[in-house]
């Protein structure tokens, strides 16, 4: 983030375990009106509404309920996302990396040759 955007104020860390159940998912783009924490917006959103250009790490991502992948898909596909204000946030300007341990207990046994 520092190198690509001149400050390492611009990670933008999203711990993906805290999302492994379906209600928690509203955090990320905040909830909808009518619901506690509407006027506080998403973590993810409001992080990219105030710094537009930015490294977004989703860190251990099979952790996650199935529910943040379709979130996660228009931000992937549209480069935007939609807020619970209903406000479009948009995602051009930011690098997007994910990370998993899916498959690293395969890569150590590999590797020593079992």
């Amino acid at each position: 983030a520092s190198l690509l955007f001149d400050s390492e104020d611009a990670m933008i860390r999203i711990d993906m375990s805290e999302y492994g159940d379906k209600h928690s998912t509203s955090r990320l783009v905040g909830a909808p009106p009518g619901y506690v924490g509407y006027d506080q917006g998403g973590q993810l959103t409001e992080a990219v509404r105030r710094r537009p250009y930015a490294v977004i790490l989703f860190d251990e991502m099979e952790k996650a309920h199935p529910e943040v992948f379709n979130i996660l898909l228009q931000l992937l596909d549209d480069g935007r996302l939609t807020d619970g204000k209903g406000t479009t946030v948009n995602f051009r300007n930011t690098i997007v990396v994910f990370t998993s341990n899916v498959g690293s207990e395969d890569i150590l046994r590999d590797g020593r040759g079992a």
